[in-house]
């Protein structure tokens, strides 16, 4: 999918090329990062720094959003097998770790 990104995003330039990756990336979800990456990296070679700070804080909300998505699951895993092999005081302190993220 990353090449067809690349290839669809090659036939802009300027801020249309900007304008299309940001809305690649608000609109297809499995592409939002690749989008997010390839606008940071493009809006680098301009002097826009406006832009270069909305992208910038949309690619750390999305890979926020994506390290709850993939790492949270394994948080909920590991507290189970502490829960399971450990003491309950132990488990309960993993607890409270993930309860405050």
């Amino acid at each position: 999918m990353l090449k067809d990104l690349e290839q669809y995003a090659s036939q802009y330039t300027g801020l249309a090329k900007l304008n299309r990756l940001r809305f690649i990336a608000d609109h297809c979800p499995p592409l939002r990062l690749d989008a997010l990456r390839m606008a940071l990296a493009y809006v680098m070679t301009t002097y826009n720094t406006n832009l270069y700070q909305q992208i910038y804080r949309k690619l750390q909300e999305a890979l926020s959003l994506y390290v709850d998505i993939i790492f949270y699951p394994c948080l909920i895993e590991l507290f189970y097998d502490f829960f399971k092999k450990m003491s309950l005081s132990k488990s309960v302190t993993l607890n409270l770790i993930i309860k405050d993220k």
